[in-house]
């Protein structure tokens, strides 16, 4: 089978999913621009020995659930603990063909023996990255497809376990999370409106969104970030919070790293859209901003330098370059979302697409809870109970939807709804899926 091995392992894996399931998929360059993936700041989490700190989890969950929204199909995630996720495993390997899980990068690169692998990921061991594979077979070993490998692996059952529930509590569990997609009713053809409204959302998530850890206020906070580190007068904590800001900074969650692959989905859809002067100058931004970032990573590195790590001007060059890169990300976004909304109007106006639901005004929303942890058990039953009156309420405005469980109700998903709740975990899992009516 002609696997994927693109950069991003979310991307990467679902596509691997289409050819198991449909003998073809999607072209990569385009599944990473539908999906969640232009944004790479996603969250605050607690690092070793330097406490709360940035760190890029690349191309996280929501990339699924944007996916699952754009192109309509079914996706399901189990939560399994640890004693009955074997069985589980299995069970929807059985259904499905191939599923996605995904294991933690310390335990899994002590297991992955292999120079590529090692080489791509010794720089984020520490920044408890989660990573996703898909499994495809379970007999002796499990069997499984890596995006840098080309290869199909194998690795011990015993092992495998490890990685999917690692002891260590520096790492970023991946609380025993089975991905399943039922991709087989996907159009192997992406319609123009399909590519505006993900350009749109994304765009507008990106300049617009009010949660602290997303897009452009994200970037805002480097600067206090760069700040912070220099009036840490203690020599040997400022070196390490380098040192761990500079992981997130790392090949794996770098701003170079997603300009240049939403470049590539950019030049992908470039022939479908005649007369764009505006993609013509967004590339060429984003094609500098890939040459910035790589530098803005120099630098941060060069700050573990003697003879730069008290050096005030070194600092301010960091914060100037920074305020560059803003202001280019600022502008790109600014012109694809007017190309976005823009086209979508002429769109409309022509008739010259006849998948104008997109948009989901014609849209039932099915939610599907699986075995997740028993300590929700209780919660997703009075959830469940209400899910028809939710609908009702909803449906002509469904696209992805998340359960509070500290309210025990069915929500709209937000980017911003996590800034506005004090206790995250009460929400932390949910299952969307947006399917056609009838």
């Amino acid at each position: 089978m002609d696997r994927s091995l693109h950069p991003s392992c979310l991307i990467a894996t679902f596509s691997n999913t289409m050819r198991i399931q449909n003998k073809f998929s999607i072209h990569d360059d385009l599944l990473f621009g539908l999906s969640r993936s232009f944004d790479f700041q996603y969250d605050m989490t607690k690092l070793p020995l330097s406490g709360e700190t940035h760190t890029f989890w690349g191309t996280n969950l929501d990339a699924y659930i944007k996916l699952a929204t754009a192109l309509k199909f079914k996706y399901i995630v189990v939560s399994v603990d640890e004693n009955n996720f074997m069985d589980e495993l299995k069970l929807r390997l059985a259904t499905h063909g191939s599923v996605v899980v995904e294991v933690s990068i310390k335990e899994y690169l002590d297991i992955i023996f292999q120079t590529d692998l090692n080489e791509f990921f010794d720089v984020v061991m520490e920044s408890n990255t989660n990573h996703t594979i898909n499994v495809t077979r379970i007999d002796d070993e499990v069997h499984f497809l890596d995006n840098y490998s080309l290869n199909p692996l194998t690795m011990d059952i015993d092992q495998f376990m490890k990685s999917v529930f690692p002891k260590d509590e520096a790492i970023i569990p991946s609380r025993g999370r089975i991905h399943c997609f039922d991709v087989t009713s996907i159009d192997q053809e992406v319609g123009k409106t399909k590519l505006l409204e993900c350009i749109r959302s994304n765009m507008q998530t990106f300049l617009y969104s009010t949660n602290t850890y997303t897009g452009m206020r994200a970037l805002r906070r480097f600067h206090k970030e760069i700040e912070l580190m220099f009036k840490e007068d203690d020599i040997d904590k400022r070196k390490r919070n380098i040192y761990m800001f500079q992981l997130s900074c790392s090949k794996a969650g770098s701003g170079s790293f997603y300009r240049i692959n939403y470049l590539r989905f950019l030049k992908k859809i470039r022939t479908s859209f005649s007369n764009s002067e505006e993609l013509d100058k967004v590339q060429n931004i984003y094609s500098e901003l890939h040459h910035m970032w790589k530098k803005f990573n120099v630098l941060i590195k060069g700050l573990l330098e003697e003879q730069n790590i008290n050096n005030e001007l070194y600092y301010q060059d960091i914060e100037n370059h920074l305020e560059s890169i803003i202001q280019s990300e600022k502008l790109g976004s600014e012109l694809l979302l007017e190309f976005s909304l823009r086209n979508m109007e002429l769109l409309q106006f022509s008739n010259e697409e006849s998948d104008l639901s997109w948009e989901f005004t014609n849209v039932n929303c099915a939610l599907y809870f699986e075995k997740m942890n028993l300590d929700y058990q209780f919660k997703f039953t009075n959830v469940l109970s209400d899910v028809k009156n939710d609908y009702v309420h909803y449906k002509n405005k469904a696209e992805v939807f998340m359960v509070d469980y500290e309210l025990e109700k069915l929500v709209p998903y937000d980017d911003d709804y996590d800034s506005n709740h004090d206790n995250q975990q009460t929400y932390h899992y949910f299952i969307v899926h947006a399917l056609e009516a009838g």
